[in-house]
C-alpha cells in the first residue's frame, strides 16, 4: 500500500513540476538593456598608452550607427562618451529596445566628422590635413546578441590615415658641415574623401602642397640623425620632391640657405606607418631609402 502510494505521490509532483517548467517558458519575458562600449585602438594612432592598453582619449566622443537585421537604423550617428572606467555611453541615454534581438554596429572618431552609408559605409567628406586630428574608423561589428551574456559592445577602431617619419643622416668627410634648417615634401594631396567599405579607401585628392616636418637649426655629423616630426597625412600613391635646406661650410667657408633636392616615390596607406631615411653623400646628393612600415 505504500508503495502504490509513494508512486501516486511521484507522478503527481512531475506533474506538478512540467506545468511550473510551461508555466515558466510560457511567461518568458524579453528585457531591454543599455548600451555599454568599450574602445580598442589601433597601436599606429595618436593614442595614449597605458599599462600596454592602448586607450581612446577619454576627451573626445565618438559617434556610433547601429542597424537591425533588415538594415533599418537604430542609432543614428549617436554620439557616445566616457563614463569612467573604460566605460562609453550615449551622451542621451538610448536603450536596446526589448524586441530587437539582434544589431550591428559602425563607429568613427571624433564625433561630428562622418555619415553613413549602406555600400559605402563610414564616410568622410572633404578632410584638410591641416584640421589635424586622428580619424578613427570601425569595421562592422556583425550580428551582436542582445540576450548575450557579454553586455559590453566592444568597438575596434583604425586609422584612417598614414603616418609619416623621416629621419635626415649625413655621410661627408669630417672637415664638411651640414647644418639643416628645413626639411619638407613637396606634391602631398591635402584633401580627399574617404569610405570604409568594401576596403578603406582615398578618392578625389587634390590641394598638392608643401609640408614641412623640420624647421630649425641642426648640424649633423656622421653619428647625429636628425629625427623630424611625424606626421599624419592622406594616404597617397604619388611621385613627391623632398627639399632640405641647409648651410653647408668647410672651414671658414659656408654656402648658406643651399637646397638639395630629391623625387621619391610614396604608397601611403590608411592605418600604416610609413618610415624614410634621407642621407646626405659627400657629393651634396641625397637619397630617400624606406626604412620600414
Amino acid at each position: 500500500m505504500k508503495r502504490i502510494a509513494t508512486h501516486i505521490l511521484m507522478i503527481v509532483a512531475a506533474g506538478i513540476l512540467s506545468i511550473g517548467c510551461a508555466s515558466n517558458h510560457l511567461n518568458e519575458v524579453k528585457l531591454p538593456r543599455e548600451f555599454h562600449f568599450k574602445v580598442a585602438v589601433n597601436p599606429c594612432t595618436k593614442a595614449v598608452q597605458e599599462d600596454d592598453i592602448l586607450m581612446h582619449p577619454a576627451d573626445v566622443p565618438f559617434g556610433v550607427w547601429s542597424l537591425e537585421e533588415g538594415g533599418s537604423i537604430y542609432l543614428d550617428n549617436e554620439k557616445v562618451i566616457c563614463a569612467g572606467e573604460d566605460n562609453w555611453v550615449p551622451l542621451v541615454n538610448r536603450i536596446w529596445d526589448a524586441d530587437v534581438d539582434e544589431m550591428s554596429f559602425l563607429a568613427y572618431s571624433p564625433y561630428g566628422r562622418a555619415c553613413y552609408d549602406k555600400e559605402r559605409g563610414i564616410c568622410i567628406q572633404s578632410y584638410d590635413i591641416e584640421e589635424d586630428y586622428d580619424l578613427m574608423y570601425s569595421h562592422p561589428l556583425l550580428h551582436q546578441k542582445k540576450d548575450s551574456s557579454q553586455e559590453i559592445i566592444h568597438i575596434s577602431l583604425d586609422r584612417a590615415l598614414a603616418l609619416v617619419k623621416l629621419r635626415v643622416r649625413v655621410a661627408v668627410p669630417d672637415y664638411v658641415r651640414i647644418v639643416v634648417k628645413n626639411v619638407c615634401i613637396d606634391g602631398i594631396m591635402g584633401k580627399g574623401d574617404f569610405h570604409s567599405l568594401p576596403e578603406p579607401e582615398w578618392n578625389n585628392l587634390s590641394d598638392g602642397r608643401s609640408i614641412c616636418f623640420f624647421e630649425g637649426h641642426e648640424e649633423l655629423s656622421g653619428d647625429i640623425m636628425l629625427a623630424c616630426e611625424d606626421l599624419y597625412m592622406l594616404p597617397q600613391a604619388s611621385d613627391l620632391k623632398i627639399n632640405l635646406l641647409c648651410d653647408i661650410g668647410s672651414g671658414e667657408y659656408v654656402l648658406r640657405d643651399q637646397v638639395l633636392s630629391q623625387d621619391f616615390y610614396v604608397s601611403w596607406k590608411p592605418g600604416r606607418i610609413s618610415s624614410y631615411i634621407v642621407k646626405i653623400d659627400g657629393n651634396l646628393d641625397i637619397a630617400v631609402d624606406k626604412d620600414k612600415e
